[in-house]
């Protein structure tokens, strides 16, 4: 499950109709990865995890992690959630799990993956973000909407923002830095 649903930034930022869905579905992924760098990705939950070099990764629709050593679910991952890959090749992120079963996680669809043998010494973490973070994201989409036509000030709906530059936006973060479950 993404930060934020495109519904949810609709709500929040109250937009309606059908204008803007294509620019939020695609903002959604790259505004969250944005955050996470910024803080250092810190919403893992330590307890929740597997570490294996059994571990590959299968584009297709829907793209697959799989383990043959099959511990997923007795290392706690459930249907509907949010996991970080460290330590692969090409594939360390934040994806969310459509089902978990013993030896693979299935991706929501949208999710792609670089095809990986099994190999490397790979750490699956569940991912949860803080409810609170939900207004800042949406607020951080409007800002980049905005952006995409080249203003800094501007309406839409009932909903006006105006920022000076991206790092402005992304300080409003620096209160999730502290939040670290690991």
């Amino acid at each position: 499950m993404a930060i934020i649903t495109s519904a949810e930034v609709k709500t929040l930022l109250q937009i309606s109709g059908s204008t803007y869905d294509t620019l939020i579905a695609t903002l959604i992924p790259l505004v969250q990865e944005k955050i996470n760098t910024y803080c250092g990705e810190p919403f893992s939950v330590s307890d929740i995890y597997v570490a294996s070099d059994t571990i590959a990764f299968v584009n297709g629709s829907p793209s697959t992690i799989t383990d043959s050593d099959s511990g997923f679910v007795t290392g706690g991952f459930t249907d509907s959630i949010d996991v970080q890959v460290e330590g692969s090749v090409s594939n360390d992120g934040v994806y969310a799990v459509s089902t978990s079963v013993a030896g693979t996680l299935t991706l929501e669809s949208g999710e792609t993956l670089v095809n990986e043998s099994a190999g490397n010494d790979v750490v699956i973490t569940r991912v949860i973000f803080p409810k609170g973070i939900k207004l800042d994201v949406a607020d951080y989409i409007a800002f980049l909407m905005i952006k995409q036509h080249g203003v800094s000030s501007e309406s839409l709906g009932d909903y006006s923002v105006t920022y000076k530059n991206e790092m402005d936006v992304l300080k409003r973060f620096s209160t999730y830095k502290a939040i670290n479950f690991r």
